[in-house]
């Protein structure tokens, strides 16, 4: 098997996603949005200290590299593979840190970004679900890494 890097020139032409073979379904077309902006900061996944349902397992992401750069609430840890080591380590804002879990609103509260190419076709099928069974949704949407994780 031969690897191939993904570079701004080749993006495009390349398949990038192992459950979409179609490089015109919405969904591979927003990773490759997503990716497109990534290309020059490095990788950041959201993981815990063990495998959980929903968060990369952070067994995998050290054997890839990534390593730790901080951690919220005892439960979420950011993981990060930057491709220069002339970026700023991704941080959590302090106030997420401080958040105890029953100091939450009511309902749903959803963030992702587009490095999971079914968030673009599972987003708005949980928003319907949640209108329709009168649910408080909350979706933030994550475009930028100066985003900062909330």
């Amino acid at each position: 098997m031969e690897l191939v890097k993904i570079t701004h020139e080749n993006l495009e032409k390349e398949h990038i996603c192992c459950a979409i073979a179609n490089n015109k379904d919405s969904q591979v077309t927003s990773k490759k949005s997503w990716l497109k902006g990534r290309l020059d900061e490095g990788l950041v996944v959201l993981s815990s200290k063990k495998k959980m349902g929903y968060l990369s397992d952070p067994k995998y992401m050290k054997y890839k590299g990534f390593e730790t750069v901080d951690n919220a609430n005892s439960y979420f840890e950011l993981m990060y593979l930057p491709f220069s080591h002339e970026t700023e380590n991704p941080h959590f804002k302090q106030h997420l840190k401080e958040i105890k879990h029953n100091d939450s609103q009511n309902g749903f509260w959803l963030y992702y970004t587009n490095q999971c190419p079914f968030t673009a076709k599972y987003v708005p099928l949980l928003e319907e679900i949640a209108k329709k069974r009168s649910v408080d949704f909350q979706v933030v949407h994550i475009q930028a890494k100066d985003y900062n994780f909330l």
